[in-house]
């Protein structure tokens, strides 16, 4: 049996002891570390933010009365804020929005199909998001890709409604853009089922080969 009064037992005991303590010490400055990181991030982001989302929300929801040269700052944004998150699926399809009005399709792509893939791998529940589908869609069909416009279009349509609805709650750029859209008197759940409306009829132009709208009628929006 071993003797717990023994003076060589207390020893191993306290060292033990010690060495869990230094342990607990560690994680808990591990911990705190990555709680620090986080909020200078976000302070940093907060800092770098434009005065002001206006003329990006305003953009998107009519743009076709509208220069997209305001989107190049937007898009440095959004370029700035993924060398903090780089995993934001929100920011990428935001910068690939910014892209695809800047006339440059394939970086558009780029970024839209990250937004597409890293949606699976955020905690927030959401795996799917109407808009990233239906914009990685509609650029595919601008390039006459029928094939790759049909799958996304379909997998926008395939997409719950609630969940798009959601998303728009609990991301944090979203966050920052529906107050301004609400402002100008856009009704989310109303634009929402436009696209949905909006996909289904394009939906049918990849399934018939048809020629492609005019873009004033169909173009990549951010809600």
């Amino acid at each position: 049996m071993v003797d717990v009064q023994s003076p060589k037992f207390l020893a191993g005991l306290r060292i033990l002891a010690g060495r869990m303590f230094v342990l607990y010490l560690a994680a808990l400055g591990i911990c705190l570390y990555a709680t620090d990181i986080e909020k200078m991030e976000v302070k940093t982001i907060n800092h770098i933010i434009p005065q002001s989302m206006s003329a990006l929300v305003g953009f998107s929801l009519h743009p076709n009365l509208a220069h997209p040269e305001p989107l190049k700052e937007y898009a440095t944004y959004f370029k700035i804020v993924m060398k903090f998150v780089p995993e934001s699926p929100a920011d990428q399809a935001l910068l690939g929005y910014c892209y695809y009005y800047l006339g440059d399709l394939p970086k558009a792509q780029k970024f839209f199909k990250k937004a597409v893939d890293g949606l699976h791998r955020q905690p927030i529940g959401v795996k799917d998001f109407f808009w990233f589908h239906y914009n990685l869609g509609v650029s595919y069909l601008r390039q006459k890709d029928y094939a790759k416009a049909k799958d996304s279009l379909q997998k926008a349509l395939l997409s719950p409604p609630q969940m798009a609805l959601y998303f728009m709650q609990v991301s944090r750029a979203y966050k920052v853009l529906t107050p301004v859209a609400a402002k100008l008197g856009y009704d989310l759940e109303v634009g929402l089922l436009q696209g949905y409306r909006s996909a289904q009829q394009l939906l049918m132009i990849t399934e018939y080969g048809l020629e492609p709208p005019p873009e004033h009628v169909f173009h990549a929006r951010i809600f």
